[in-house]
């Protein structure tokens, strides 16, 4: 139990570190500062409101020729239904930095390997196996993506979710619902997954847990169609949820169009399903354990239907394990590999067997390969982020924003942040970059504001270096 400690304490340095380092060297883009906006608002007062993350979609809208109208007063609940955010806010209040939102992710993370080393340890009869398996997980490529790909709270799912299994072999049955309601309190998807998990106790042998199975199933599509479908819109400028759809799927840009369709047209959804995009994802996801987890059909089932929007899509960067959209499908891998090892008669030959496979998968599909030491010294501070840093330094805490996605970080603690070009004509600053980095607009685009704004004799360029400009409104 001490080397697990150890790993542990290992992981949340290393990763704290290389998050950190990322956020330094303006890595990060959106995600981090539309959550992070939410928390510090609420610590001021003001509930979960944000201004980034309905800028960003109202960028879309200003693209399709209709002008953002963007409230002070929105809530970033009318996007994700993350309440576990809330949990942070104190932590954030004490110290409220985006440090703080990337170190709490970490550790949430690398306490996944308590209740999966103890799960081996007592289904396997195996230190060693623990070990193994601990290892494993925090060297599979879809943990590793999601612990830097910015701060998402979904990553405290697979902790949670762990945490959750732990509790039902314990037989600690009020421990596994208070921890089934935080993974859904991560994102209003969750609970899906928690439906899914309760559909698998009803084949148990323990009659409770049949009971136990249904009463999970039955609140998780509950608080998913109440979320989804009533508290969503009420919060929601736009009246709906607009996350309905999934990307580029063939069978629909709605969840009811793609559940009438899957159900309509069942050759439509065996093609979008069986591609060998689809089969590549699902042999990188189930690599790092030596594809054990096929042993287990239900609950590799289960892993599967944590990523079945993903399945569903036809855009393949929800299938390169380089973000966050696979966390919700490694515990029950994990899970089902633990399963599939209890079936097998030499079990000890198998931890050399898992250990290769994971060391084998992290060096081919991740981002960060262990044998390239994660790529820390790819992450370096060049003089463009010390001068992104002065620019957004000049720049007064109640003056209002429009900036690239990637400076944002910088300027996230103030009740008026949009990315640019939202608002580019009436906010009190704007900071871009001229030619390089330009998301989401192209070269060409962001020449053409510029030029508009230079023109604008309502602005001043307040300062110009390293290919940023910093333009202020005149009084």
């Amino acid at each position: 139990m001490k080397f697990i400690y150890f790993i542990f304490l290992w992981y949340s340095i290393f990763f704290s570190f290389l998050s950190i380092q990322l956020l330094k060297t303006h890595r990060n883009h959106g995600d981090l500062a539309s959550y992070e906006q939410a928390i510090w608002n609420t610590n001021q007062g003001r509930f979960m409101q944000t201004t980034f993350a309905p800028s960003v979609h109202g960028f879309w809208d200003l693209k399709s020729g209709h002008e953002a109208e963007i409230s002070d007063n929105t809530s970033f609940l009318g996007f994700h239904f993350a309440l576990i955010l809330l949990s942070i806010a104190p932590f954030y209040k004490i110290f409220p930095r985006s440090e703080t939102l990337l170190i709490i992710q970490t550790l949430v993370i690398g306490l996944g390997v308590f209740p999966l080393y103890k799960l081996v340890v007592k289904k396997l009869n195996s230190r060693f196996l623990g070990i193994v398996f601990s290892l494993s997980y925090l060297l599979h490529p879809g943990i590793i993506a999601i612990n830097l790909f910015e701060f998402h709270p979904d990553a405290f799912t697979a902790t949670l979710f762990l945490f959750m299994f732990y509790f039902l072999e314990n037989k600690k049955y009020l421990l596994l619902f208070l921890f089934a309601f935080l993974a859904s309190f991560c994102k209003e998807n969750v609970s899906l997954i928690v439906s899914g998990f309760g559909l698998l106790l009803l084949f148990r042998k323990n009659k409770k847990e049949k009971t136990m199975g249904l009463v999970l199933f039955t609140l998780g599509l509950t608080y998913f169609l109440l979320v989804v479908y009533v508290l969503i819109p009420r919060f929601s400028n736009y009246g709906r949820y607009i996350y309905g759809g999934i990307y580029g799927s063939p069978l629909g840009g709605s969840l009811v169009q793609i559940t009438k369709n899957s159900l309509t047209k069942p050759f439509m959804l065996v093609k979008t399903l069986f591609t060998k995009e689809n089969i590549l994802y699902i042999f990188k996801l189930n690599s790092s354990v030596a594809f054990l987890s096929f042993l287990s059909p239900l609950y590799f089932l289960l892993s599967l239907w944590g990523v079945l929007p993903n399945l569903l899509s036809s855009n393949t960067s929800l299938k390169l394990l380089l973000m966050h959209y696979d966390i919700l499908a490694i515990p029950f891998i994990y899970i089902a590999a633990l399963k599939g090892v209890k079936i097998i008669k030499r079990k000890k030959s198998l931890a050399g067997v898992v250990l290769i496979a994971s060391i084998l998968t992290n060096a081919l599909f991740s981002q960060y390969p262990i044998h390239k030491a994660f790529r820390i010294r790819e992450f370096p501070i060049i003089p463009q982020d010390i001068i992104i840093d002065k620019l957004a330094s000049l720049i007064p805490p109640s003056a209002s924003v429009s900036t690239q996605d990637y400076i944002s970080v910088n300027l996230i603690k103030r009740r008026r942040l949009y990315v640019f070009p939202v608002y580019y004509d009436k906010v009190d600053y704007i900071l871009i970059a001229e030619k390089t980095h330009v998301w989401p607009l192209s070269n060409e685009e962001q020449k053409s504001y510029i030029e508009k704004i230079n023109k604008n004799p309502d602005y001043k360029l307040f300062q110009k270096e390293g290919g940023y400009l910093l333009y202020k409104r005149k009084k």
